[in-house]
This record gives C-alpha cells, sequence and structure tokens, in this order.
C-alpha cells in the first residue's frame, strides 16, 4: 500500500490536516466546560478526545490538554507501521507517547504498540530530550498516530501580578468567559465596563481580541493598569463611569459589582445591566446570585446560565445574553 493512499483501514493526514483535541474538565465546573468547549468547537465536540479537520489554538482554553496533528490512524497497528514505513517517517530525537482514553487498552498491549511503530521510524529516539513529540491514542475504536502538541499553560504565569482582590475573577474563569463570548470571531469588539483588577481585559489582550476597559474607581483603574504593564500590555483601562459611556459594543463581559470598594446596591446593579443592554449587542453577565429577572427585564435574551458554586459560601451566575 502506497503510503499517501487512503482505505477504509488507513486514513493518512499528509493531504488533509486533521487534529484529535485531548480536553478535560475540572470536578466543579463541568457545565462551564461544556459549554466553551461547544463555543470553540460547535457541534463537533460530543465527548472529551475527538477529531477535527480545523487547527485550534490549544492554549485559548484551560481545558484543551492539546491536540495530535493526525498522520495515520487505523484498526490496527500493523497497517500503521506500514504506513510509517512507505513514507519513509523520520525524525531526530524523537519520543512516542501512549495517551490513555476511556478506551481501556491493555498495558502489554500498548508497550507493544509503542515498540513496533518506534522500529519502523528512522531517527534518533530519545526519551528525556526529544526535538519531536509523537503520540499514540485509541480513539473511536481506531488507532491515532501523529504528533503531539501540549497547551503550554502560560496562563498560569498571569496568575502573579502586583495586585490580586479575593473576590476577583480567577484566569481560568475569565478565559472561559471570553471563549463563549466571542465563539470564534476574534474581530469582535468588546468592552468590561466593570472590569475592576483587569484580569478580563489582561486574557483577551493575550487573546488578541479587542477590549476596552472602564472602572469607576481610580484606584482599582490604578492597579488594574500595573497588572497590565506587569504582564508586557499597555495600561489602556480608563477610570470613567460606566453611565457615560456612549460607544456601541459587539459584547460586553459584565461582573457586576457588590459594594467591595463602593456602595453597590440592586437598584444600582439593575441599572448596570440596563446600561450593559443600551452599549452592548450581546452580554456575559457574572453576578453573585440570580438576576435572571432583572437581566430578562432590561430587554436582553437569556441563551444560557452556568452556576458555580463556591466552597468559601457563594455562588457565581455566568449569564449569556442576546
Amino acid at each position: 500500500m502506497d503510503g499517501n493512499s487512503q482505505s477504509m483501514e488507513v486514513m493518512s493526514n499528509f493531504d488533509l490536516k486533521r487534529y484529535l483535541y485531548m480536553t478535560t474538565s475540572g470536578i466543579n465546573d463541568s457545565k462551564l466546560y461544556i459549554s466553551e468547549m461547544k463555543s470553540i468547537f460547535g457541534n463537533k465536540f460530543n465527548k472529551p478526545n475527538f477529531i477535527l479537520d480545523k487547527y485550534i489554538e490549544p492554549s485559548r482554553s484551560v481545558y484543551i490538554r492539546g491536540y495530535i496533528d493526525v498522520l495515520f490512524e487505523s484498526e490496527s497497528i500493523s497497517e500503521i507501521v506500514k504506513n510509517i514505513e512507505n513514507a519513509n517517517l523520520s525524525y531526530e530525537k524523537y519520543k512516542i507517547k501512549f495517551i490513555k482514553s476511556d478506551e481501556k487498552i491493555e498495558y502489554s498491549e500498548w508497550i507493544t504498540a509503542l515498540k513496533d511503530l518506534g522500529t519502523s521510524i528512522i531517527g534518533e529516539f530519545s526519551l528525556h530530550n526529544p526535538e519531536t513529540e509523537l503520540a499514540l491514542i485509541r480513539n473511536d475504536n481506531l488507532w491515532v498516530f501523529g504528533l503531539h502538541y501540549r497547551n503550554k499553560d502560560k496562563w498560569k504565569n498571569r496568575r502573579q501580578k502586583p495586585y490580586n482582590y479575593s473576590h476577583a475573577l480567577d484566569v481560568k474563569l475569565a478565559k472561559s468567559i471570553l471563549n463563549i463570548a466571542i465563539k470564534n470571531d476574534f474581530s469582535l469588539k468588546i468592552i468590561d465596563p466593570c472590569c475592576g483588577i483587569g484580569t478580563v481585559v489582561i486574557e483577551a489582550l493575550a487573546m488578541g481580541l479587542d477590549i476596552e476597559g472602564y472602572d469607576i474607581n481610580k484606584v482599582v483603574v490604578d492597579h488594574a493598569n500595573s497588572n497590565l504593564e506587569h504582564l508586557g500590555f499597555k495600561g489602556i483601562i480608563k477610570n470613567m463611569n460606566m453611565h457615560d459611556i456612549n460607544k456601541k459594543y459587539d459584547i460586553a463581559v459584565l461582573d457586576i459589582p457588590y459594594g467591595q470598594f463602593t456602595s453597590t446596591t440592586h437598584e444600582v446593579q439593575i441599572l448596570l445591566i440596563s446600561k450593559t443592554r443600551q452599549i452592548s449587542k450581546k452580554a456575559i453577565i457574572i453576578s453573585m446570585i440570580d438576576m435572571s429577572e432583572d437581566i430578562i427585564h432590561s430587554g436582553f435574551t437569556i441563551v444560557d446560565k452556568i452556576i458555580l458554586n463556591k466552597t468559601n459560601g457563594f455562588s457565581r451566575y455566568i449569564t449569556v445574553c442576546n
């Protein structure tokens, strides 16, 4: 069989790019994970590991562990070995990793498979300092083999900044909210009108998004801009009352204040939601209580609601609105 041919048993990825994405969720955020993955991958996402013919940068989401750039997939390892040999696959300083999935494979079987694949590749095997990492996984009753790329989790470095408030959004949550907001449209104009220490703004800029940030408290704005500059971004956050903003945006991310630094009544919160409706076509509203009635009354339609329960006694409601 020619290395570039395709059959019912073996598929080569040299002509058609295919990517096997590997995702995972935490114990307490499964609904957030599902909502984010569907926003990024659409209906193709139906289980943790799946193949797509579209490239998605894994660093976009904390839930994407990595991906395999698929070279071959087959019902049998022997067919993949034949294709590797026919293609004269060659890598210097490579290693092969077996990735566990929900399809249980005996240890002896995957160890033998890795040995067979390794002996068919031209090049030098390097266990500890590989220049190329290959991977083997069992998915949808097929063996999938290809180049393995991990999520480098650079977002973790952005947790360390000069100013952190205990009530502020976590970096992970900010990234998820942004992915749910934009889906795959990076051209959207975004506003965070009550941005606090700037976590959402920072993550948006890290993703290359067009965002503006505002906050009514000058001290908080100074701290937020210090955080941005510490992480290599321009201090773009402005000190302004949200009600003075007259520009129009595609999406607003409103983390409703609840009185940590300024007096915030329920009536004030309702006014913030109403103002958000005036300046933005869509919104993701984060609140400590369920404000569905207030959101609907403002003119928004709720398309999704995610409740994140916290161990310290409070919850966050993430309401996606059109």
